[in-house]
């Protein structure tokens, strides 16, 4: 997401943050406008990218079956995330002085969200529910699918261009594949229980007493975008041998 292109983020001193030359220093003030500027930016222009591509008049982008002005599932979640991280880092900064445990905490609220809905998805295929409006391309009254399957088709189809096409061939590829389907389930409980957990660990770490708010702001940021990291490399390894694994067992069975 347009959240995780955000640039490293700086410690704290005491008061200010001394940078190279002569008696020159930027106050935490300054440091978290900075940090939320640059964010902000970076977010916005993703967001309004996605926005009009979704909202033109060709649909060549937008999920399939859905009218002109329907929004995909992925951009409705950035919508919510993108408030809930601009509340938590203005009420953070506008203050005297920054509130640097709140401004720690937008990483860690984006985590909550993520991982809260691809909980909610495994609760409701687990319980067979059928979806009560169009998730994308999934209309009213279709078996709920994992939420990574959402995610990827969204993300793929809007952000690089791909159009209907990939989402009308994921599809089919998911329909078609249990042993795809069983990858996509086992990929959102592995993103979605751990990223509930690192988060829950990070926040509570960041407004621990005992944690300086210099150690709080760090791990606030660090952490988070670190286990993201890490995560997708796991991932690509992951995929790229479940999808051989599928290639072979398709093979066996066409030439069985």
């Amino acid at each position: 997401m347009a959240y995780q292109s955000c640039p490293t983020h700086y410690a704290f001193t005491s008061e200010v943050l001394p940078l190279p030359g002569p008696s020159f220093s930027l106050s935490k003030n300054a440091i978290v406008g900075i940090n939320t500027a640059v964010c902000g930016f970076v977010s916005l222009l993703q967001y309004y990218l996605r926005l009009w591509h979704l909202l033109k008049k060709d649909p060549a982008l937008r999920p399939v079956g859905s009218r002109r002005g329907w929004l995909d599932f992925f951009q409705i979640s950035f919508t919510l995330g993108f408030i809930i991280i601009t509340v938590e880092l203005v009420l953070g900064a506008i203050s005297k002085q920054p509130r640097i445990r709140l401004c720690s905490l937008p990483a860690a609220s984006l985590m909550f969200l993520v991982g809260g809905q691809l909980i909610l998805f495994i609760l409701l295929g687990a319980c067979r529910v059928q979806t009560p409006f169009r998730i994308s391309s999934l209309p009213r009254g279709s078996p709920i699918r994992p939420g990574i399957y959402t995610v990827i088709e969204d993300v793929i189809a809007v952000d690089t261009g791909s159009g209907r096409a990939y989402r009308e061939a994921l599809n089919a590829r998911y329909t078609a594949s249990p042993m795809f389907r069983r990858m996509l389930y086992d990929l959102n409980l592995f993103w979605a229980i751990s990223a509930v957990a690192v988060a829950t660990t990070v926040t509570a770490v960041i407004f621990a007493p005992s944690v300086p708010e210099v150690v709080a702001y760090g791990i606030g940021w660090a952490v988070p975008f670190s286990w993201a990291g890490i995560w997708a490399l796991i991932t690509i390894k992951w995929v790229q041998t479940s999808l051989r694994k599928e290639k072979e067992a398709w093979g066996k069975q066409s030439n069985g």
